[in-house]
């Protein structure tokens, strides 16, 4: 609990520096960047039209990437400059994310053939467990891809091992960092989107929430990838 103290205390630091020179134009433009991607992420689930809004959000997702890597890295918002250099994160995002949108693929497929067609409650609570385990997936066991990929320029299967890596060896602490970023994200459309429609101030509450959560991230992943335990109680000292 002391290593996640003084985790917690140092992020919480550099966040909020980094808020404070930046904040409200870095909310603003990813907030309205989270906001399309979720829009867009729920507007078609199969054939063309799914292919073209999948490689859209990976451009959306790329620019989120760089503005997190310069917010989180040096505190700043490249907006003169925002296209500028944008296709390495475009390209590492989207070859990461392409091996989790076949994966889904496959798994949606499979769920659909062994789903039980005799008993609408059973088929119900098959499709739920599906659905929970795909967020399990995405948000817990590969919950610091994203960092890997915008922080350590990182694409494809070494984003992945990168992603194992690190949360092997920092499992219980980005838990309970990631915790209100995993809560956030039960709010996507493929998790309780799926199962209910989620109102529209819940999402735009998301959008606003969302980017200060990701610098907090980031800053938490810094420290921890950066650093060893005897390291940072170390440096706490000088905190």
């Amino acid at each position: 609990m002391k290593d996640l103290k003084i985790v917690f205390k140092r992020a919480l630091m550099d966040t909020s520096e980094s808020i404070r020179k930046n904040g409200i134009v870095f909310t603003v433009i990813l907030s309205i960047l989270f906001f399309m991607i979720d829009k867009f992420g729920g507007l078609f689930y199969g054939g063309l039209l799914s292919i073209i809004t999948y490689f859209i959000q990976m451009l959306l997702l790329a620019l989120v990437a760089k503005l997190a890597n310069n917010m989180v890295i040096a505190n700043r918002v490249p907006i003169n400059d925002i296209f500028y250099n944008i296709q390495p994160y475009f390209f590492n995002v989207t070859n990461t994310y392409f091996v989790l949108y076949v994966v889904e693929l496959v798994f949606n497929m499979l769920t659909m053939i062994f789903m039980p067609r005799s008993n609408l409650a059973s088929a119900t609570n098959f499709a739920l467990i599906s659905i929970a385990i795909m967020f399990i997936v995405d948000n817990i066991l590969l919950s610091s891809i994203f960092e890997a990929v915008y922080l350590e320029s990182l694409g494809g299967l070494a984003a992945f091992r990168r992603a194992f890596q690190f949360l092997k060896e920092n499992f219980v602490i980005w838990m309970i960092i990631s915790l209100p970023y995993i809560l956030l994200k039960t709010l996507d459309y493929r998790f309780l989107g799926a199962i209910f429609q989620v109102p529209v101030w819940a999402d735009i509450l998301k959008a606003l929430i969302m980017p200060t959560i990701l610098v907090f991230r980031g800053k938490a992943y810094l420290i921890l990838s950066q650093s060893t335990k005897r390291k940072r109680e170390f440096m706490n000292e000088y905190y």
